[in-house]
C-alpha cells in the first residue's frame, strides 16, 4: 500500500487511523483533527482526507462524532455574516454550543484511543468557523479583547452577536432648574433591565441621565447604558 505526502513516515498515525475507522465511521474533519497536531498541516480535514486515501477506507456516511456537523459549517459562516452587517468591527471572536451527545462521543472515543492533546471538537468547530469567516470578511480573530463575538447554537440553529463595551467621557453644564442627574430605576426590575423597561433599566428620560441615555440608544442601536458618576448633584444649585 502505498502512503502519501505528510504520511510517509507516520505509520502510527496509520495503524491508529484504522483501528478508529474500524470500531465508527468519521468524517474527513474529525479523523484528522485527532492527529493533525503531530504533524506539519493546518487542515484536519484535509489530513484526514490524506488518512483516507492512505488505507483506502470510504467516505463515511453519518460522522459518529459530529453527525455530518461540518458538512453545514458554511451556512453558519451566512448566519454570522447576516447578523453583523449593521456592525462595523475590525476584530472577532466566536463561540458554539453544541448538543451534549456530541461532545461526550467526542470524549469517549478520545478516551479510547488515548489521544492525548488533541483538540476537542468544540475548539474544533469554532476554528473551522473562524477560518471560514475570515476568508469571506477579511476581519481578524481576536481572542482577547474582540470588537464582536459570535455565539453558535448548534442546537438551536442560531447565531448572537454581542458587542463589546463603548467606553465614553464627558462633562455636562447644567443651566436650569428641574433637570435633575440621574433617573430613577424601573421599579419592575430594580434598574437591572426588563420588558416594561425595554431593558434599559429607566423609564423616564427627563433628567442629564435620561438625556443621554436616549442619545446613546439611538446611536448605538444599545438596550443599556451605565453611568460612573464623579461627585454628587447639588439640590440647591442650578
Amino acid at each position: 500500500m502505498q502512503k502519501c505526502g505528510v504520511l510517509e513516515k507516520d505509520d502510527k498515525i496509520i495503524l491508529q487511523s484504522k483501528s478508529i475507522l474500524s470500531e465508527c465511521d468519521l468524517c474527513d474533519n474529525c479523523l484528522g483533527r485527532f492527529f493533525v497536531s503531530s504533524t506539519n498541516l493546518s487542515s484536519g480535514r484535509r489530513l484526514g482526507n490524506k488518512i483516507r486515501n492512505s488505507i483506502n477506507f470510504r467516505i463515511a456516511t453519518k460522522c459518529y462524532i459530529c453527525k455530518n456537523l461540518f458538512s453545514n459549517i458554511d451556512l453558519y459562516v451566512k448566519m454570522m455574516q447576516n447578523v453583523s452587517t449593521e456592525y462595523e468591527f475590525s476584530t472577532f471572536t466566536v463561540g458554539a454550543i453544541l448538543k451534549q451527545s456530541i461532545i461526550e462521543r467526542d470524549d469517549k472515543l478520545r478516551s479510547r484511543f488515548h489521544l492525548r492533546g488533541v483538540d476537542g471538537i468544540k475548539t474544533d468547530v469554532t476554528k473551522e468557523l473562524g477560518k471560514k469567516f475570515i476568508r469571506k470578511t477579511k476581519k481578524r480573530i481576536d481572542h482577547l479583547l474582540p470588537d464582536v463575538t459570535f455565539t453558535i447554537n448548534f442546537k438551536t440553529e442560531q447565531c448572537n452577536v454581542k458587542t463589546k463595551p463603548v467606553f465614553l467621557y464627558g462633562r455636562y453644564v447644567k443651566d436650569k432648574r428641574g433637570l435633575p442627574q440621574k433617573e430613577e430605576s424601573c421599579r419592575d426590575c430594580m434598574g437591572k433591565g426588563c420588558i416594561f423597561c425595554n431593558n434599559h433599566g429607566i423609564v423616564s428620560f427627563d433628567g442629564v441621565e435620561g438625556k443621554i441615555s436616549k442619545f446613546l440608544y439611538e446611536k448605538f442601536k444599545t438596550e443599556r447604558v451605565k453611568f460612573t458618576w464623579i461627585g454628587g448633584e447639588d439640590k440647591t444649585s442650578l
